[in-house]
């Protein structure tokens, strides 16, 4: 059965039924509504010098 027969959503639970680690890949978009990321606080907007208001990965490191 080809993977398009199926919808992301449809095939991590066929997976996650037979006890097979899997998780979905995101874009560049769905990583801001990603209830991990969200939750360790990965993506903050801050403000660059010079080009203004920018959102991306702004810990590198386990401290807050």
């Amino acid at each position: 059965m080809p993977l398009t027969h199926k919808s992301s959503d449809e095939w991590l639970r066929l997976l996650q039924d037979a006890d097979i680690a899997a998780q979905p890949c995101h874009t560049l978009e769905s990583l801001q509504g990603d209830p991990h990321l969200q939750a360790v606080e990965l993506l903050q907007e801050e403000r660059h010098p010079t080009k203004g208001e920018d959102e991306g990965p702004s810990r590198l490191d386990e401290s807050r």
